[in-house]
């Protein structure tokens, strides 16, 4: 594996990882008005 690559997975961890925080802090915040 090169380096862009490794570079490009942390990338699309990162950006999944940060989508999938947002849609849980709006789910708890409809939850729990």
């Amino acid at each position: 594996m090169t380096l862009n690559v490794v570079l490009l997975l942390l990338v699309l961890a990162a950006a999944f990882a940060s989508v999938a925080a947002l849609h849980s802090a709006d789910e708890r915040r409809t939850r729990n008005p």
